[in-house]
């Protein structure tokens, strides 16, 4: 709304997120564009606020001639970040029961590393971008705001990575063990 009231308004510019594609707990069969189905992970709160986030922009430039931009962020992960996402404790809480019971001892406290599994047994799946890459495609749109009016970018990593593709190369450069056990 404050938006509109601007005369000289170049350029709405909205920071979404990827987590309204559910990336890390959804399968793909074709690579993930800007015009992927947006489908928040059930209950997930951000992401569902993201998207009508992005509904709105797209919407008030429709109705009121709004210039808009919206940029989908990966998960920006600065080298020192990146082994976080392997830890035990960044997962537990998404863990049944169980296996929290299971793989708590063997891997809690750095004694191992952890690969998320979809519900279905297969592999979990993320992208991950650069904290600067992210920066300079705003930087970016910002500058060009002509060509960026009404469009979406994603900025992400070149290709989407399995954790069950990495874990054992991950596990063996830290000395440690690992295991893997279904997410929700």
């Amino acid at each position: 709304e404050a938006a509109r009231t601007l005369k000289d308004l170049e350029l709405f510019l909205y920071a979404s997120t990827d987590a309204a594609l559910n990336i890390s707990l959804r399968k793909f069969d074709a690579p993930i564009t800007e015009e992927t189905e947006l489908v928040p992970t059930p209950g997930r709160f951000y992401a569902i606020a993201k998207i009508v986030g992005e509904t709105m922009c797209i919407h008030y430039g429709k109705a009121y001639g709004l210039p808009w931009s919206i940029i989908r962020i990966n998960w920006a992960l600065t080298a020192d970040e990146l082994l976080k996402i392997f830890e035990y404790e960044f997962w537990e809480d998404m863990l049944d029961p169980q296996d929290r019971e299971r793989l708590g001892p063997k891997l809690a406290n750095g004694q191992g590393v952890f690969a998320p599994l979809f519900l279905n047994g297969d592999s979990a799946v993320d992208q991950l971008t650069d904290p600067d890459d992210t920066a300079q495609g705003f930087v970016l749109a910002i500058e060009h705001y002509e060509a960026a009016r009404n469009n979406i970018f994603n900025i992400a990593g070149v290709a989407p990575f399995r954790y069950l593709d990495v874990i054992e190369q991950i596990a063996n450069g830290l000395g440690v063990t690992w295991d893997s056990a279904r997410v929700a």
